[in-house]
């Protein structure tokens, strides 16, 4: 089979398994959060029936991990038939673990047959190729983006009236959620484990955006909490989700040239530069370059 046909075939049936791989991690991470609250109410002598205040997530799993949940079941008050039973659930979480990585050797099939991995994404630290996968499962080559705006404004990653766009009651939203999700997926994992040219645009961004200065009030109108009207400051929270959103499309435009070149595709110059005449624009070749 030539190459060409070969990398139609993987782009058409590897897709099958690129949502799969996430499908598993959530059967597994439900399964264990099944677990964690039932030890934890245990634990506390907390009744399955009692009204909680609300607890945050993340609190509950650094206080009670997959390696405590083990420690602290044989200390407390169950019958040996019932610690038995709960083992066993920890085996078929085990079980979905074994299920995530037959799936994630299968992506890395599916990703090496396509260009755009291993001419861009595979040289990308903090992409690999789960999140490649996914990410080719669902822009492809961006054959249908014949401008990077649309794919920036249908991942949610666009701006309205200076404001990310939010989902509202009774009204039709011009994104995909899902989508949203996937890029910020993306950019939570530039942020942690690049070093590159991503993580520099995050740093500078975020210390450009706390240096700004705002009005009295400005913020507030503009936001409204957990601003006052004697902010004249971005909160941190707010600077690094701008800060995100800034890697992010840098990231998306990068994609969206790269795949587009690989296919032949038109690819206009960045409205930056083909209208404001901004110079110092950084091609997804010169990204790569700075990621070695």
């Amino acid at each position: 089979m030539k190459k060409e046909n070969q990398t139609n075939v993987f782009s058409s049936i590897g897709r099958i398994v690129a949502g799969s791989y996430y499908d598993m991690q959530e059967i597994r991470i439900s399964t264990l959060n099944r677990i964690r609250d039932v030890i934890r109410k245990k634990a506390e002598n907390i009744g399955f029936k009692e009204v909680e205040k609300k607890k945050k997530k993340k609190t509950n799993i650094e206080k009670y991990t997959d390696k405590q949940l083990i420690e602290i079941l044989p200390k407390l008050d169950y019958t040996k038939e019932e610690i038995n039973y709960i083992k066993r659930c920890f085996d078929l979480a085990d079980e979905s673990t074994k299920l995530e990585n037959k799936y994630k050797r299968a992506m890395l099939e599916f990703v090496n047959n396509e260009l755009i991995y291993t001419e861009f994404l595979k040289k990308i630290k903090g992409i690999g190729p789960v999140l490649s996968a996914n990410l080719i499962k669902e822009f492809g080559y961006c054959e249908n983006y014949d401008n990077v705006a649309k794919l920036w404004a249908h991942t949610g990653n666009h701006v309205v009236e200076g404001i990310a766009p939010k989902k509202r009651k009774g009204k039709d939203i011009t994104f995909s959620p899902r989508l949203r999700t996937l890029t910020w997926k993306l950019s939570d994992c530039l942020m942690k484990s690049n070093h590159g040219i991503y993580r520099d645009i995050y740093d500078n961004e975020k210390e450009k955006q706390l240096t700004i200065k705002y009005k009295q009030g400005e913020l507030l109108k503009k936001y409204g909490k957990p601003y006052k009207k004697e902010d004249v400051t971005l909160k941190k929270l707010h600077a690094h989700n701008r800060a995100l959103r800034k890697m992010r499309k840098l990231f998306l435009a990068h994609y969206w040239a790269c795949a587009r070149e690989l296919k032949g595709l038109d690819t206009r110059e960045p409205y930056v530069k083909e209208k404001l005449g901004h110079k110092n624009i950084i091609t997804w070749k010169q990204a790569i370059v700075k990621e070695k």
